[in-house]
């Protein structure tokens, strides 16, 4: 595939565009890859190695057997970043949500526990209105974090927090070499 010149953002846009058979206009920053795209398990299999082709980058594994995305999301993320490897897309997921949920700022300052904490009360809205997305079909926006399952969290995943992901994975790759 060759490189989509632009932004990390117009850069994921093109890629989603060539997996999906879509028209840039149908992919937007707010767009969630699995309502709004049709992305599906072979799609997310695909962008993995596509993303890590394109950006020159080592994406790490979501090792996680279907009793792990059974667990409720806080204790299934949990688990996630008590494994070893580099922060997976699901872990960027939460520290976005709740860095985004308290602002720039306070949420740098939070230690371990409220971070959880914080995390751990974020309703099924705040979670989608955090990540610059919407409530996927058949969720409640009221429904905590804690009523559904990590299976879950991959329906809130947006266009733009994808592209978010890979300038901190940039960022990261920059800040260790």
């Amino acid at each position: 595939m060759m490189p989509v010149p632009g932004s990390t953002e117009e850069r994921v846009r093109g890629i989603l565009c060539s997996l999906l058979v879509l028209k840039p206009d149908d992919v937007k920053p707010e767009s969630l890859l699995m309502d709004d795209l049709d992305a599906d398990s072979i799609t997310f299999l695909e962008m993995y190695f596509t993303l890590e082709k394109e950006f020159d980058v080592e994406l790490p594994d979501v090792k996680a057997d279907e009793a792990m995305l059974n667990l409720p999301v806080p204790e299934g993320v949990r688990r996630l970043e008590g494994r070893a490897g580099g922060t997976t897309f699901l872990e960027y997921l939460k520290e976005d949500a709740v860095q985004r949920a308290v602002g720039a700022g306070p949420a740098g300052r939070l230690d371990g526990a409220s971070r959880e904490r914080l995390f751990r009360e974020l309703t099924a809205g705040a979670l989608a209105t955090a990540l610059g997305g919407r409530v996927p079909d058949q969720i409640d926006p009221a429904t905590p974090l804690a009523n559904l399952r990590l299976t879950a969290l991959f329906r809130f995943l947006t266009v733009g927090t994808l592209a978010r992901y890979m300038d901190f994975m940039l960022a990261t790759r920059g800040a260790r070499g």
